[in-house]
């Protein structure tokens, strides 16, 4: 067994203290220049001087800066739901379908990374220029939804890919079509995934310069990357203070929304490469009369003999620990099922 000797815990610590300073002294160094009076701006006090939110409040009533705020919420937004919902489809389609030139796809979405995002803008400008598209925010969307496409298809495909065949075949079986089946059993069970890949596009089309820079250049139109760039940073002057109590704020909403998903951030990065369903394989799920239920084609009664069964969730039951079921995904629902905590009522 591996001992942690004096020396390795030395090295540790020293590593991890140095990796820390690294990452969160120029978050730091940011917040304490945004907190510092305008003729301050370059003393070299850290957090024990004179601080004044004078200049955080001064960019919130700045009606320009909220404008290019309020205009980086709605593309982003927007390009994370579409980047999330052609992901889907796309990571279904390749996990659950065979078709001709599959394979040839998938492996064209993985080479598409390889290229620099800066070397493809000469041809997403001429593009968008071709199709009229320039200056409007219809290019942003198109692009921060081709740039997020092969991430999240790759990463949703392998989590479909833990989902067992058995689920789509019940619902088959029970006359639910493809779309009915993606839309009300497989989505819900990959909502982690779908949500750590649209947290993944908004970070990305939130913090993107060089494409809403170059494709938007419409002043009211800009985001807030750009806009950041073009009122405080000049050639002969720029002003420093300003620009990093609008980067505070600018980090405000990506903060909120990785507090509040992070965990959905985490399962959906790390679930998708196990099979934990595969150990379940009489298990299944179907739809009737708008409402789900798991299926176990057989199971054990009193007497020792063997009938089928279903599990139907209604909104008044309750697992054995008193947890309320409504509203609850089915993959929680499984995951309750397989540890004993619901049991299979005997019909």
């Amino acid at each position: 067994m591996f001992q942690k000797t004096i020396g390795f815990r030395i090295f540790f610590w020293f590593f991890a203290l140095f990796i820390g300073a690294f990452v969160f002294l120029p978050l730091l160094w940011l917040i304490n220049t945004a907190l510092k009076p305008a003729d301050q701006t370059f003393s070299l006090y850290f957090f024990f001087g004179d601080l004044t939110l004078a200049n955080i409040k001064g960019i919130i009533t700045n009606p320009t800066i909220m404008r290019y705020l309020r205009n980086s919420l709605i593309v982003s937004f927007a390009s994370s739901a579409a980047a999330t919902l052609v992901s889907a489809f796309a990571g279904y389609s390749f996990s659950k379908f065979r078709y001709r030139g599959r394979k040839l796809i998938m492996g064209a979405f993985l080479m598409s990374q390889a290229f620099p995002q800066a070397i493809l803008l000469l041809s997403i400008y001429l593009l968008m220029q071709k199709l009229g598209l320039l200056g409007s925010y219809w290019s942003l969307l198109i692009s921060y939804v081709v740039f997020t496409l092969p991430v999240g298809t790759w990463t949703l495909k392998s989590y479909f890919d833990a989902l067992p065949d058995s689920l789509i075949e019940s619902a088959r079986m029970d006359g639910a079509g493809n779309l009915r089946i993606m839309c009300q059993i497989i989505f819900p069970m990959a909502v982690p995934g779908m949500i750590s890949i649209a947290i993944y596009g908004f970070v990305w089309s939130w913090n993107d310069l060089l494409y809403s820079m170059t494709l938007v250049t419409d002043t009211a139109k800009r985001t807030l990357a750009p806009g950041l760039v073009m009122t405080y940073l000049g050639e002969a002057s720029t002003n420093w203070t300003a620009m990093m109590s609008a980067s505070v704020v600018a980090a405000i909403p990506v903060t909120i929304i990785f507090v509040f998903l992070q965990r959905y951030f985490i399962a959906g990065l790390t679930s998708g490469a196990v099979k934990g369903y595969a150990l379940f394989p009489g298990l299944h799920v179907c739809m009737e009369h708008h409402s789900v239920f798991l299926y176990h084609r057989t199971y054990e009664q009193a007497d020792g003999t063997w009938r089928q069964g279903k599990i139907l969730f209604r909104r008044s039951d309750q697992a054995a620990d008193g947890v309320h079921l409504a509203g609850q995904d089915h993959r929680y629902l499984l995951q309750l099922y397989c540890h004993g905590a619901i049991q299979m009522p005997v019909d």
